[in-house]
């Protein structure tokens, strides 16, 4: 299972890319907008990003940077892409920041480079051909 954590880590990257240009872009137009908007725009933008990041998985068990680096998200059992359900568990749960840097730490540092919290959900990630 080698070549999954060098996919894993630069699919997460262009999530991350992802999540910063939805969060951030609308603070490029706060200049521009009415002041009782502004702190609106930027509260959008974090929304918007976050709900990005929970779900994002949520489309055939692979998020925008899985699909650039052919990865996906299936259950264990029945190799089966994950469902809206489990991606919004997975992404909400990944999402804590103590959870998400102990998986980091946990995928970095393991033999099999899987997630502490795909082992509590029964899922993988996988390699698509």
């Amino acid at each position: 299972m080698g070549p999954i954590n060098p996919r894993r880590n630069k699919a997460f990257l262009i999530d991350v890319i992802i999540f910063l240009s939805l969060a951030v872009l609308p603070m490029f137009f706060i200049g521009i907008l009415p002041d009782w908007l502004s702190g609106k725009a930027f509260i959008l933008g974090i929304i918007v990003g976050y709900i990005y990041i929970v779900f994002r998985d949520a489309m055939n068990g692979q998020s925008i940077g899985k699909r650039i680096y052919k990865i996906q998200v299936v259950d264990q059992e029945t190799k089966e892409p994950i469902g809206f359900l489990m991606a919004f568990i997975r992404g909400f749960v990944t999402s804590l920041p103590i959870i998400g840097m102990l998986d980091f730490l946990i995928t970095t540092f393991t033999l099999n480079g899987q997630r502490l919290s795909d082992k509590l959900l029964s899922i993988e990630l996988v390699i698509v051909k």
